[in-house]
């Protein structure tokens, strides 16, 4: 039955976040003008009780309307099954904070099964045929500086940077139910322009899910144009026998 539930688990499919709130008109002076790399970093690999999860950033479409994002990486559950590879792949629908479903690609090991690294690279090739015609062509914007301000186990309040110093503070607030098994979590996560003070809320804290043992903000990117903001949440799942997951979830919306 461990086995079972551990399988369930990591075949969790993570969600968006709730629709972003409207934003009033920009002007010149609002609009974020993000530094543009001569390369993009490195994916970074989170590792957790063996577990990794790599996030992999394919970018914007020209109109900034899109964006994809992708992680792969290998599961440590306590299974014969050598390879425990996994990929999975997503196209956002960035004003809406949705998945285009259609273009959705992934791939997971199963008991009998193995998915190898090679195996996710023919998924994430397949994936970059379906989202060509969306315009996502490899730019991936920028990444914000991050600074963490506060991190409480219950809130984490981090500042992201842009090039031309505008500031925005990233605010979560996570919940979690220990009550049921596996734990239930659910979060909030606010976006502040420290000059104007504005706000938007990119993800409500809504129903819970199951087997959320924790979140924390891991990093953010704007489009091109300075104009649009990809938060990303390290999500920690519930394992065998308590043992953590890492798996990466998204939440998008117009800068505040």
């Amino acid at each position: 039955m461990k086995n079972l539930i551990t399988v369930l688990v990591t075949g969790l499919i993570l969600a968006c976040g709730a629709k972003q709130e409207e934003a009033e008109p920009e002007t010149e002076e609002s609009l974020v003008q993000p530094e543009k790399p001569d390369k993009p970093e490195k994916p970074e690999v989170v590792e957790i009780d063996g577990a990794t999860a790599q996030l992999v950033i394919f970018g914007w479409s020209p109109d900034s309307r899109f964006f994809a994002f992708g992680q792969r990486g290998n599961r440590a559950d306590p299974l014969d099954t050598e390879y425990q590879g996994f990929g999975e792949f997503w196209l956002v629908e960035v004003a809406a904070d949705e998945f285009v479903s259609e273009a959705t690609t992934k791939i997971t090991y199963t008991e009998a099964k193995p998915v190898t690294p090679e195996d996710i690279d023919e998924v994430q090739k397949e994936f970059l045929k379906k989202v060509k015609p969306y315009g996502i062509e490899g730019n991936v914007g920028a990444k914000l500086q991050m600074n963490v301000i506060e991190d409480t186990g219950e809130t984490e309040r981090v500042e992201f940077t842009a090039q031309d110093r505008q500031t925005f503070s990233a605010i979560l607030v996570q919940e979690i139910n220990y009550e049921p098994y596996p734990c239930e979590g659910r979060f909030e996560l606010v976006l502040k322009n420290e000059k104007t003070g504005d706000k938007v809320t990119l993800q409500k804290a809504g129903k819970f899910y199951m087997a959320s043992m924790a979140y924390d903000i891991h990093s953010a990117y704007v489009d091109p144009s300075g104009k649009w903001i990809a938060v990303f949440t390290l999500k920690t799942l519930y394992g065998f026998e308590g043992s953590g997951i890492p798996s990466f979830m998204v939440n998008t919306g117009r800068l505040p």
